[in-house]
């Protein structure tokens, strides 16, 4: 009998914002109290084997994934390599160096179908390709790329190959600096080294690659942007670099530039490095953790300020851990493929469908059907493969990296499309907004349209929900540079605002955000915000401020201060978010500001 309900897991119908008219299939079934006169059985069976040849081809298709601050890159199983978000160092490869235009969705990187891995820094991008070859660009400013050179202007926006290295086994960026296995055992690092964390014993930065020590046993490697784990064949755990949470696992909290072993266990079987904390797992499946807790990192049931830990502490009683991935959150996937996290949850990284942090390991959903996690080095977004090769992402989206062609957070996972991503021919070189006279200024220039039709001005205060407030024309078809503008009048607040742009065939693509501080003549405001360091207190009335709170998700007291500051130093604060309240002589008031 056929029935109305169809199973989604065997039969989907593929859409793409862009381009529905050319990959929509749609499937009508009648209800099954009326036979079927036309259809047959045998018809109905080939329609079904189409949709999952479409399916395999289009939707199931990524062979492995990586993710940095505010890019995530992906290789298909046919070996092309796709990139998606911030642009503003060349991260995307197109020749181009801040270009925000048709980022929110994947972007193919080269017509090249050969490419083998690939890993995301900071704002850098290194890869590998089947013939052994390293490539990289992106940002070079601590010599990343390891091309010979570091500083401004140093930077590249195409891939470029890196010496004649084609032996490399495992390569991996995070931060400003990267570092591979070479397929004879030795370890090799380059780019930042501020806190010792490439491991040669100083604390240079190096711009080519450099051998650590002499060792050739090292099996694997684990890195943040400050610190670094790895393990050796003989299965003993080795750590260097950043150690003021305790995240090396020594006992204390005093840094090192030379690979330390930990302890004299040598039944380790995977370690991952954290923002500043460190997980791993013994060959028995139990699950270890050391470093930050603050926002409960450990999942031991513990948080907050003194529950820090310095040496390897095991997390639980379970010894069914098979993986696991770490940031500024932890996540890890049992041996029944179920995907469990914790730590803070800000962004909805934990995709647990809250913004809620846990202690514990809290499970994301019900299926088991993940294979693969990475939660985005120092970052707050995560990325996830399937065993059916679809592409899931969720947590922070404030440059479009998760890929679902929005800017906005998640907090479940998002799948995201394998469809060629339709891409408005609009050539955006530049977007910026700025105030003058109480009035927001939005310019832009492009450098080439086909077949453009308009420009849609959107307005947001939290980046989170937008609405409509202009629209310009575009000129249309050209090869020249045209430039445009939009005045939104009387702004007195902090405004955000983006471009919509729309082709003919009603394809749509999205610039850059941009920011503008209202003049706000009457109340007290926050800036900048984010921030990663400072916030200024705007006080253009003069208003009396009695005291500032700023208290963590968790509703803790972060810092209190009863005195009229007008600027407060928040740079040691994690990242994530947090609520600012300013009593003033009028009224309260009260921010939520979000630290990067």
């Amino acid at each position: 009998m056929i029935r109305e309900e169809w199973d989604r897991q065997n039969i989907r119908t593929f859409m793409s914002n862009q381009n529905a008219n050319e990959h929509l299939v749609t499937l009508t079934v009648k209800s099954a109290s009326k036979p079927f006169k036309k259809l047959t059985m045998k018809k109905i069976i080939i329609l079904l084997l189409f949709l999952l040849t479409i399916k395999n081809d289009y939707a199931q298709c990524w062979k492995s994934i990586s993710g940095g601050r505010q890019n995530t890159f992906g290789i298909k199983t046919d070996s092309t390599l796709w990139g998606w978000g911030d642009n503003t160092y060349g991260q995307l490869a197109d020749g181009t160096f801040n270009v925000y235009s048709s980022t929110t969705f994947p972007k193919q990187i080269s017509p090249s179908n050969n490419w083998e891995s690939v890993s995301v820094g900071q704002y850098h991008v290194i890869a590998t390709k089947t013939d052994g070859t390293l490539w990289a660009w992106g940002d070079n400013y601590s010599g990343q790329l390891g091309i010979g050179t570091n500083g401004n202007g140093t930077g590249l926006n195409v891939p470029t190959q890196i010496g004649s290295l084609t032996d490399c086994k495992t390569v991996l960026a995070a931060g400003n600096r990267c570092i591979a296995i070479k397929t004879d055992g030795t370890l090799w690092s380059w780019g930042d080294n501020y806190s010792g964390q490439l491991g040669d014993g100083t604390n240079v930065d190096k711009d080519i690659p450099t051998q650590i020590g002499t060792s050739n046993n090292w099996k694997s490697v684990s890195i943040s942007g400050y610190h670094t784990t790895a393990l050796k064949t003989d299965g003993t755990l080795w750590t260097w670099g950043r150690n003021r949470t305790g995240q090396l696992g020594d006992g204390t909290i005093i840094d090192k530039d030379v690979p330390t072993q930990i302890g004299t266990a040598n039944d380790w079987d995977t370690v991952c490095a954290g923002a500043d904390h460190t997980l791993a797992l013994k060959t028995d499946g139990t699950l270890w953790a050391w470093g930050y807790n603050y926002n409960g990192e450990l999942g031991d049931g513990t948080y907050g300020d003194l529950t820090d830990k310095h040496s390897p502490i095991q997390s639980g009683t379970a010894t069914e851990w098979k993986s696991i991935t770490a940031s500024s959150i932890s996540l890890a996937l049992k041996t029944d493929n179920s995907l469990w996290s914790w730590g803070p949850n800000y962004f909805g990284e934990l995709g647990d469908g809250t913004n809620v942090s846990k202690v514990v390991p809290t499970r994301v959903g019900i299926l088991n059907d993940w294979k693969t996690v990475l939660a985005a080095p120092l970052a707050a977004h995560v990325l996830s493969i399937k065993f059916d090769s679809s592409l899931w992402a969720w947590g922070w989206n404030n440059f479009g990296q998760i890929g679902d062609g929005t800017y906005t957070d998640k907090n479940i996972p998002t799948e995201i499309t394998c469809l060629p991503a339709s891409v408005v021919p609009i050539t955006l070189i530049s977007f910026n907004a700025f105030l003058q006279s109480g009035d927001a200024i939005l310019q832009w220039k492009t450098s080439q349209e086909t077949n453009a039709s308009k420009f849609v001005i959107e307005k947001s205060i939290t980046t989170n929900q937008w609405a409509d407030i202009g629209i310009v024309d575009a000129i249309g078809n050209s090869n020249s540079i045209r430039s445009y503008s939009f005045f939104d009048h009387n702004v007195n607040s902090t405004c955000y605002y983006r471009l919509r742009m729309i082709d003919i065939d009603g394809k749509i693509a999205y610039s850059k955000i941009e920011k503008v501080k209202g003049t706000n003549t009457s109340g007290v405001s926050v800036y900048p915000n984010p921030t990663r360091d400072f916030l200024n207190i705007n006080n253009p009335g003069n208003k009396t401020i009695k005291k500032i709170v700023i208290k963590n998700s968790f509703g803790e007291t972060m810092l209190e201060k009863n005195i009229n500051f007008q600027k407060i130093d928040i740079s040691n604060f994690s990242i994530g978010t947090y609520i600012m309240i300013i009593f003033s002589t009028d009224k309260t008031y009260q921010f939520k500001i979000l630290k990067l």
